[in-house]
């Protein structure tokens, strides 16, 4: 009986090739789509959801208030100890703290590996985070200082060609300088988690070496983003009785400096949360984090896909019900049930569904590739994996229940006399398929309008920030962030020796681009109506050739010269508004103090953007320090030959620094990575968006063609009468496209709402207006119309002889 369901099935498939091949390729698209949109959700979903208890683990982070507001998810050095000494509401305190460097099997090596992500943890870093395989070893060994913990691909990498379980107490280096014995090797983790350092070092190795000046323990003052503690509470204790016990500590410390301008309190972030974070980061390190939203709505747009290429089926096959109105009959006059033929047609739709998933796989393995840079980068698709099976397995069943039980009831629900009164120009099926046809197709084309609006803005957002006026000049530049390692005699030893280059017009060293992610501020004083006032302001240091190099506009005053004593100031415009000088002018000579140094404003610098569009301009001070990076200007007559600039820089560079990869940067890319994930957004939007097209293309082209068939006649006496070609093409686009316009309606007013608040995260944006809207609805428009006219005119074209003849 099986075997004859699928035999009837094929049967039909070849029989109607053309509705067949729309309905593969809408599936096909559909399920690919959803099944890498499954996959990637799934994989974002389960980041540190294995730890054993790990509704007990939380990470405390920082969060100020008062003169500034800010958030870290470093804490001070002193409150793992803290906590642990004064909190019985925890059971284990993990401080950890991250950090990267060169590691070498010997001290000078040439095999050096140069940026390796490490972490100094305790010995209660692997009782808290028990879930571990080991290779070799465990993590008792991070009781003693000089100890170290490797991940199996580090180890892998180190020492190529010896056993991974014979390298205990073998010994590595860090930075040439700290010696460390291997404790352990750590097998690579099954499960998703975004501890993935390359090496553990024990944290009683800070005390016991140099990285005790690098790392303050005791300073409740300062707070870095590479000091992070985890806690596990005790046993009882739930999350508001531990947050309520942190609260308790940070009043007495708050308290013990009553004058201090601002406030520090400890916030628990459970574990699992954590890889959602998007306010306070995971680690300096690893991968940003992924907004939650963000992966809801890119689940969502996999929804829509795979059911709108199930509206294609839904609506062909109902449309077609009168074609199979005598087969129909016929089965059922020789005894078939209604069950059994629902049965039939389930076959079909599973049939079809089996073939596109199998179909899905070859198009997603051609695609992934392309997809690399919009995809985390630890992310793939094992086929062979159990989830992936799952998944395609769920799929599969649900395409089949979803398009194939609707046509299914609606087809078999004729009794065996209206089933043979049917003609082929007659339909059966009734108003309520007529009308779940128009909702299917005023679907298609409400997600379609919403993913066109929102590509559409994001696409328009990204492009104004992306060639906005920064207020610095990006045109000829290359910056070269420099080993942060090398001396400064070095650096300056390279800055000398490419200004050698002919064309070099510039040269700078600096802390930081004009314009980056991440920001440093100090709290710095400022007279006003004769008394001092606290602000939270942002520093750049740097050489008196930045402010030329990168066209910064003086609005008053003078650059800051090189000084050995009290340096001096260059603000912005920001900085002197609150200072309370509406007049740049005003601001020279007035005084910004640090503690007991003052400093001079020399100049008043033309505002400029110091991060991406997302924040506004804020205050910013400049003052002389040759530090980290080099920028150089090539003039506009050289930059053609920038390649041989950079062949020419090479060599100079490995003359210095032989074991530090050669690094450099233009000024543009720089700016396009603050806006990344914007990017990737729109380019995943617009993926989404073609697909959504094709898809709902396919099914109106798939539709009209029928109905234009079974109005074969219709046509034909139209056009005897005198009907012209416009107007017959009219008369059968005008129902489509009625109810697509009334989707589109709606859809354009929640898409307009929805953008307009997802630009309000930004502090500058293009003029968003209904004319974008419009834009959309005209492209959606546009896609229905071509399918309809193209197919209208074809068969209005049909000889009105022919198109009688037809039975």
């Amino acid at each position: 009986m099986l075997k004859n369901f699928f035999k009837t099935a094929f049967r039909q498939f070849f029989k109607n090739r053309g509705y067949t091949t729309i309905h593969l390729v809408g599936l096909t698209l559909g399920i690919a789509t959803s099944l890498v949109i499954l996959l990637l959700v799934q994989y974002e979903w389960t980041f540190d959801k294995h730890w054993d208890e790990g509704e007990k683990i939380f990470r405390v982070s920082s969060k100020f208030s008062g003169v500034f507001e800010s958030v870290n998810r470093g804490v001070p050095g002193p409150v793992p100890k803290a906590i642990k000494a004064d909190l019985p509401q925890f059971s284990h305190v993990v401080p950890l703290y991250t950090t990267s460097g060169m590691v070498s099997r010997e001290p000078g090596a040439e095999d050096r590996f140069i940026k390796e992500d490490l972490a100094l943890v305790s010995v209660a870093f692997f009782k808290v985070f028990s879930n571990w395989e080991w290779i070799a070893g465990d993590g008792k060994c991070l009781e003693e200082p000089h100890r170290i913990i490797l991940s199996e691909e580090a180890a892998s990498r180190y020492f190529v060609e010896d056993k991974l379980a014979d390298l205990i107490g073998q010994r590595i280096y860090y930075d040439d300088t700290l010696s460390l014995i291997i404790g352990g090797i750590l097998k690579k983790p099954k499960h998703n988690t975004d501890f993935v350092f390359d090496g553990y070092i024990s944290y009683p190795t800070i005390e016991a070496s140099w990285l005790r000046d690098e790392i303050n323990l005791t300073n409740w003052g300062s707070t870095t983003s590479a000091s992070l503690v985890y806690v596990k509470t005790a046993p009882g204790v739930d999350r508001s009785a531990a947050q309520a016990a942190l609260d308790r500590l940070e009043e007495a410390r708050n308290q013990e400096d009553p004058e201090q301008d601002w406030r520090t309190d400890f916030v628990l972030q459970p574990i699992e949360e954590i890889h959602f974070d998007t306010e306070y980061g995971l680690f300096n390190s690893v991968e940003n984090p992924v907004d939650k939203s963000t992966i809801l709505g890119i689940g969502l747009i996999g929804v829509f896909l795979l059911f709108m290429a199930c509206f294609n089926f839904i609506n062909l096959e109902t449309a077609k019900a009168s074609l199979r109105s005598k087969e129909i009959g016929v089965r059922k006059a020789l005894g078939s049930s209604r069950s059994a033929l629902i049965i039939q047609f389930l076959a079909e739709a599973f049939l079809l569904a089996v073939i596109a998933a199998v179909l899905a796989i070859p198009t997603i393995q051609v695609i992934f590739p392309l997809l690399g840079d919009y995809l985390p980068s630890r992310f793939t698709i094992e086929w062979m994996a159990p989830q992936t099976l799952l998944a395609l397995l769920c799929i599969v069943l649900l395409v089949t229940l979803f398009s194939g039980l609707y046509p299914a009831s609606v087809i078999t629900s004729a009794n065996v006399a209206d089933s043979f009164k049917s003609q082929g120009g007659g339909s059966r099926s009734g108003k309520g398929a007529l009308w779940m046809r128009r909702g299917l197709i005023g679907t298609q084309f409400f997600i379609t309008q919403l993913l066109l609006i929102g590509t559409l803005v994001i696409w328009k957002q990204t492009d104004f920030a992306l060639n906005k006026d920064m207020g610095f000049s990006t045109d000829a530049i290359v910056h070269f962030p420099l080993p942060w390692l090398g001396s400064s005699n070095e650096k300056e030893q390279f800055a000398r020796q490419i200004m050698q280059f002919p064309g070099i017009t510039e040269v700078s060293r600096y802390n930081s681009l004009p314009a980056r992610n991440g920001w440093n501020t100090s709290i710095l004083e400022y007279e006003k109506d004769g008394q001092r006032h606290d602000l939270n302001v942002h520093r750049k240091y740097a050489d008196t050739a930045y402010l030329t190099l990168f066209d910064l506009e003086l609005l008053a005053g003078r650059p800051y010269r090189e000084r050995d004593s009290t340096s001096e100031m260059v603000i912005n415009e920001t900085l002197a508004k609150i200072m309370g000088f509406s007049v740049p002018q005003d601001a020279i000579g007035s005084r910004i103090y640090n503690d007991d140094e003052f400093y001079p404003v020399v100049g008043v610098v033309r505002d400029f953007h110091v991060m991406n569009l997302h924040e506004p301009i804020p205050p910013l001070a400049m003052t002389y320090r040759t530090t980290g990076s080099i920028g150089v200007r090539i003039a506009a007559s050289k930059w053609q030959d920038v390649d041989e600039f950079l062949a020419f820089a090479s060599p100079k560079w490995n003359d210095i620094w032989p074991n530090q990869e050669f690094k450099y940067h233009f000024i543009d890319e720089v700016i396009a990575r603050l806006y990344e994930s914007e990017v990737r957004a729109a380019k995943l939007l617009t993926g989404g968006s073609l697909i959504a097209i094709i898809i709902s293309f396919l099914g109106l082209l798939g539709l009209v063609t029928f109905l234009a068939f079974r109005r074969t006649k219709e046509i034909g006496i139209r056009k005897i009468l005198g009907a012209s070609m416009p107007h017959i093409v009219a008369i059968l686009s005008w129902d489509f496209l009625k109810w697509i316009c009334v989707a589109i309606l709606p859809a354009s007013v929640v898409g307009f709402v929805v953008m307009r608040r997802w630009l309000q995260d930004f502090a500058y944006t293009f003029d968003f207006s209904v004319l974008h809207i419009i834009l959309a609805a005209f492209l959606s428009i546009s896609v229905a119309l071509f399918a309809v006219v193209t197919r209208g005119i074809r068969a209005s074209s049909v000889d009105p002889v022919q198109s009688l003849r037809v039975e």
